[in-house]
């Protein structure tokens, strides 16, 4: 089977969800590849197996590269503009579908990530005839719909195939008229690189984790707050880390400061993917805070609660988005899973875990346990490839 990936911009630091299943998928035996506007981040490794091509724009009129087979990383300007622009001539937008038609011809099924990026695809995919398969993941649920209710009415009528990563955002897209025989669940997968292991190099106190874009959904400032109460209560020397970057990492790094946590309250910024799992490892916590933005922003199911799990870590978390899903079901039982902006509920749960190293093992297994039965890397593999073979259809351009 040749798969092509459907992308904006490939690869994102951030998405492990989008690149890592690549070599999963070529382990099993699919014909792999990547379509993107935009190239991404250089610090990403992808599988050598997989093809990438970024489609360029020369002298103002969008073209697949020509050198694409040659260079499949050559970076050039987004086609998406123009296929946005409202008052583009239905001449000039079916010159650029067939522009992006050669990236997408030896493809046996297409994958977009992203609700927006599958809309974007739909012509092509149905000029190309190729069964087309649309990922939502998270803000193209929340903030898209927020935004505007009849985004994806196109979409939902195409009669292509849709598919979410949790029942919560399934629910969401139903509400907002995807035809639920064209929907499926699809949970994510845990990279095979998050196997428990004994710590390797810290040597520091013990540590709590959060990793995440420093973006308001994520919530920084209610888990630093909560660390802050937490670590007071139990009484004990712990180290808070913050893995990744964004436009709030200003305001945080002022709230650390104006809260006197300098000491005990560290942003890491990215690191390296390696480096982010030894974090892990090292690890004592993990705690995830997120909520609803103003701009009805969301998560879909984060991949950093399902590695932390996965690496037998006791998480605590926010009732919010898929978040409940990832949790074994007793969570909110016992203060591990606590409502959006619950600081208190956060701080308790926290300390509670500080203070018992055999509650932390106890809980830190149940969350290994959920998670391998629900997002190992090969029932995801598995789930996708029968998802592309059972669900993906070539698209409609008309309604149905």
């Amino acid at each position: 089977m040749k798969l092509t990936f459907l992308a904006t911009r490939f690869p994102v630091l951030s998405e492990t969800f989008v690149y890592e299943p690549l070599q999963w998928l070529h382990d099993a035996g699919v014909d792999v590849s990547v379509v993107a506007s935009q190239l991404g981040s250089s610090k990403v490794e992808i599988p050598e197996q997989a093809t990438v091509h970024i489609l360029a724009s020369e002298s103002g009129i969008p073209t697949v590269a020509n050198s694409l087979s040659r260079s499949p990383l050559q970076s050039g300007a987004t086609l998406w503009r123009y296929l946005s622009e409202s008052n583009m001539r239905p001449l000039r937008r079916k010159t650029v579908w067939h522009a992006m038609l050669p990236a997408i011809t030896g493809a046996d099924a297409l994958v977009a990530h992203f609700g927006p990026t599958g809309s974007r695809w739909l012509a092509p995919a149905a000029l190309a005839e190729k069964p087309l398969l649309v990922y939502f993941h998270g803000y193209d649920v929340g903030r898209v719909l927020a935004g505007r209710a009849g985004a994806y009415d196109g979409l939902f009528r195409s009669g292509a195939g849709l598919l979410t990563n949790s029942d919560f955002q399934r629910d969401r897209l139903i509400a907002a008229g995807a035809p639920p025989s064209r929907l499926s669940v699809l949970p994510l997968g845990v990279s095979p690189l998050c196997a428990p292991a004994a710590p390797v190099t810290y040597q520091g106190p013990p540590l709590v984790v959060t990793i995440g874009r420093l973006v308001p959904k994520k919530a920084i400032d209610d888990s630093i707050r909560a660390f802050g109460m937490g670590s007071r209560r139990a009484g004990a020397p712990w180290e808070y880390h913050i893995v990744g970057d964004g436009p709030l990492r200003g305001s945080l790094s002022q709230l650390v400061s104006d809260e006197g946590w300098k000491g005990n309250v560290r942003l890491r910024g990215f690191l390296a993917r390696r480096d982010t799992i030894e974090l892990l490892q090292n690890a004592s916590v993990f705690v995830l805070a997120s909520r609803s933005a103003e701009d009805g922003d969301t998560e879909g199911t984060p991949v950093s609660i399902l590695e932390a799990a996965s690496l037998g870590l006791p998480v605590v978390a926010t009732r919010h988005a898929g978040i409940p899903e990832t949790l074994p079901p007793e969570a909110a039982r016992e203060g591990f899973l606590v409502e959006e902006r619950d600081i208190e509920g956060l701080s308790r749960a926290l300390a509670r875990l500080m203070a018992s190293s055999d509650l932390r093992r106890e809980w830190g297994e149940a969350c290994r346990r959920h998670v391998e039965r629900r997002h190992s890397a090969s029932a995801f593999t598995d789930g996708l490839i029968d998802a592309v073979l059972n669900l993906a259809a070539v698209p409609s351009l008309q309604p149905t």
